[in-house]
C-alpha cells in the first residue's frame, strides 16, 4: 500500500515586489520539497513558473532499509537502467568507531555483487567542497550503518547534510542502511540507549536530515534491539513524529509523492 505525502512550498519574495503575492499552500506535490529549499522570485509570473516547476519536475528517491543487503534486490527491480551503469558513493563513516563493523563491508560487497560501481567516501576531516568533488557525477549515495550519533556529528561537521539535501532535491537516489536510514528522518533521538552517544561529543542536536517527515526505525525484529526500541517508544508515547518500524528484511521506498514498505 502506498502512502501519500504532501508538502508546502516556501517562497522568498523580492523586497521590491509592489504588492504581496497570494498565499500558496496545500499543493499536492509530485515530490517532497525539503523545508530548506527556497525559491527566489521577483514577479508573480516567476512565482507561478517556479510553482509549476517544483510541482512537476522535482522527485525524491529514497530507499531506507534496516539491513540494505537483504533488500537491495527490490531497489534493482525498480531501476530504469542496469546497476553497471550507475555509480554509488558509499559512506562507511558510521561504522568507523566500531571494532566489529563487518556489516558495513557486507553492504558494500552486496552493491558490487549486484553490479554497481562503488566509490568510498569518508566524511571525517573533510570539508563540504572536498566532499562535493568526491561525489560529483555519482547516481546514488549509500549511507551505511554503525553509530547513528557519530554519523550525524560528522555529517554536520563536514557539510555533508547540505550536499545530501541538494543531491536528493535534484533527483539523486539516497540509500540508507540502519544508521543511514535514521539519519534521513527528522530526528535520530530514538537511537538513544541503542547507540553510544559518547562517540559523538561534539553533537549539538538530534535533528536528522529531514528528507522525510517520519522516522524509519530499523531492526525491529532483531532480539538485540527490540526491547530497547520498545522501551524508547514507551517513554515517548506522544512522540511528535510518525514512526515506521521495519524488520531486517524490509525497507521503506519513497518515490515521488508516496512511500511504501517492501519486504524480501
Amino acid at each position: 500500500m502506498a502512502h501519500h505525502i504532501t508538502r508546502h512550498i516556501r517562497l522568498r519574495f523580492a523586497p521590491y515586489l509592489r504588492k504581496p503575492p497570494p498565499i500558496l499552500h496545500g499543493c499536492s506535490l509530485s515530490a517532497i520539497i525539503h523545508p530548506c529549499n527556497i525559491v527566489y522570485a521577483e514577479t508573480l509570473d516567476e512565482i507561478r513558473l517556479h510553482l509549476i516547476l517544483y510541482c512537476t519536475t522535482i522527485m525524491i528517491n529514497l530507499f531506507l532499509a534496516s539491513v540494505a543487503r537483504n533488500t537491495l534486490n527490490k531497489l534493482v527491480e525498480s531501476l530504469d537502467c542496469p546497476p553497471a551503469k550507475l555509480t554509488v558513493a558509499f559512506i562507511p563513516t558510521a561504522g568507523n568507531v566500531l571494532k566489529d563493523n563487518w556489516f558495513v563491508t557486507a553492504d558494500r560487497d552486496k552493491l558490487i555483487d549486484l553490479g554497481f560501481k562503488v566509490i568510498d567516501v569518508n566524511l571525517e576531516g573533510k570539508t563540504k567542497n572536498q566532499l562535493s568533488k568526491e561525489i560529483t557525477g555519482v547516481d546514488i549515495i549509500f549511507v551505511a550503518g554503525g553509530n547513528t550519533f557519530y554519523l550525524l556529528q560528522e555529517t554536520r561537521k563536514s557539510g555533508f547534510d547540505e550536499i545530501v539535501t541538494s543531491f536528493v532535491g535534484k533527483g539523486g537516489t539516497y540509500i540508507g542502511s540502519s544508521a543511514g536510514t535514521l539519519l534521513a528522518g527528522p530526528s535520530t533521538e530514538l537511537a538513544k540507549d541503542i547507540d553510544n552517544q559518547e562517540e559523538a561529543p561534539e553533537l549539538k542536536s538530534y535533528d536528522g536530515l529531514a528528507l522525510v517527515d517520519f522516522v524509519v526505525l530499523p531492526h525491529y525484529d532483531d532480539k538485540n534491539f527490540k526491547d530497547k526500541i520498545d522501551k524508547n517508544l514507551q517513554n515517548r508515547q506522544n512522540y511528535k513524529y510518525k514512526v515506521i518500524k521495519i524488520s531486517d528484511n524490509q525497507a521503506v521506498v519513497v518515490k515521488e509523492n508516496s512511500f511504501k514498505i517492501v519486504s524480501n
